[in-house]
């Protein structure tokens, strides 16, 4: 259940996240807004999103903020973030399906 409504413990000392799973006692009030991580949406690189990375029918690409290109995805819906910070995107994008800098083995097939 804590999954399903994207709860997280904390600390209540030191604040660091409890990494497991927990329980919510019977009788416990619902949680507030701000018991909920949000998601970070500020990316800290320069230039900033320098890449994004995004997954489209269970594969890995790489793409840019954009809405001039051959592929253009709504980058909140497909859960895109920044390649270097991990920061969330939430804009249209591009995606590259050409760069392959991002594999193991960018030349293999």
């Amino acid at each position: 259940m804590t999954r399903l409504l994207e709860l997280s413990a904390r600390c209540a000392e030191c604040a660091a996240t409890y990494p497991g799973n927990f329980i919510i006692e019977p009788g416990t009030p619902p949680p507030f807004e701000w018991a909920r991580e949000p998601k970070n949406t500020v990316c800290s690189c320069e230039p900033r999103w320098p890449k994004l990375m995004v997954k489209l029918r269970g594969q890995w690409y790489l793409g840019y903020p954009s809405t001039d290109g051959q592929l253009v995805v709504n980058g909140e819906a497909e859960g895109a973030f920044c390649d270097s910070c991990g920061a969330y995107f939430l804009g249209d994008m591009v995606v590259d399906l050409d760069d392959r800098s991002h594999l193991d083995d960018p030349d293999g097939t």
